[in-house]
């Protein structure tokens, strides 16, 4: 995560990059803004997401969401997404 790259005023920030638990801290804020009940939203959930996502609009290859998440083996990206049981 990098706000500098996503914000209009990027000297505001003291860092270059989102600390884990500053990324955390987010995630829950948001999550507590949905309101009581709502799904916790997580980083690593939001991965699971996008990779599902990209696959499912069959926009991306197998191989292209491997390399957009960084595995190196294409066996871990297999985990991430999920199948649509529609």
């Amino acid at each position: 995560f990098c706000l500098p790259l996503f914000s209009h005023n990027p000297g505001k920030f003291k860092c270059e990059e989102m600390r884990g638990e500053q990324v955390t801290r987010f995630f829950t804020r948001l999550t507590r803004s949905m309101g009581e009940g709502a799904v916790r939203i997580t980083a690593h959930r939001l991965r699971h997401t996008t990779a599902t996502q990209l696959l499912r609009g069959h926009s991306a290859r197998l191989k292209v969401v491997q390399e957009l998440l960084g595995h190196t083996s294409i066996t871990t990206t297999m985990g991430y997404v999920h199948p649509d049981l529609d």
